[in-house]
């Protein structure tokens, strides 16, 4: 009788080594290409931000308009310190700039009367250094109760502009 006899060894030592080198290169090239799309950042895009407009008075008697961010689409939301806002009375002429994170108010929606300088504030609502839903803008106003110290008026606007890219992302007018 003949008999047929198989090596128990499944694959060759050299074909075993070829095989893991590989999957290894695979493996790493699907790490490199998830890793680069969750770092990068498009900043080619200019956001798109709504915001609705709330006239208040606060315990001072000074009046404020609170700008509260709606939403922000066609791109990321941005961080913070890639805002830059402006401030402009109704005949368009600019009466403060700045940038977001220069006027951060730190969930406070007053400007306390003991800081004349500051007319403008920034709320970061959930606390993630990004520009996004419920965040707020604070902005003193010109109105005659203190126009001495306010800076915007009724008909003026806030303009936010994406760092970046230099583009407007909302112009808002109160």
């Amino acid at each position: 009788m003949n008999r047929r006899r198989y090596k128990d060894d499944a694959v060759s030592p050299v074909i075993a080594v070829i095989l893991l080198v590989a999957i290894t290169v695979v493996l790493i090239g699907v790490l490199f290409l998830w890793v680069q799309t969750i770092i990068s950042t498009d900043k080619t895009s200019t956001p798109t931000i709504t915001g609705y407009v709330e006239i208040g008075m606060d315990e001072y008697g000074e009046e404020y308009y609170y700008i509260t961010i709606e939403s922000v689409s066609g791109g990321n939301d941005p961080f913070i310190s890639t805002v830059e806002w402006s401030v402009l009375d109704s005949g368009g002429a600019t009466r403060a700039t700045g940038r977001t994170d220069d006027v951060f108010v730190y969930g406070n929606t007053t400007l306390y009367p003991v800081d004349n300088s500051r007319h403008v504030g920034f709320g970061d609502q959930p606390g993630d250094g990004m520009v996004n839903q419920n965040d707020f803008f604070v902005i003193r106003s010109a109105s005659l109760d203190n126009a001495n110290q306010g800076i915007a008026e009724r008909g003026g606007s806030l303009v936010l502009l994406y760092g970046p890219t230099g583009d407007q992302m909302a112009k808002i007018v109160f």
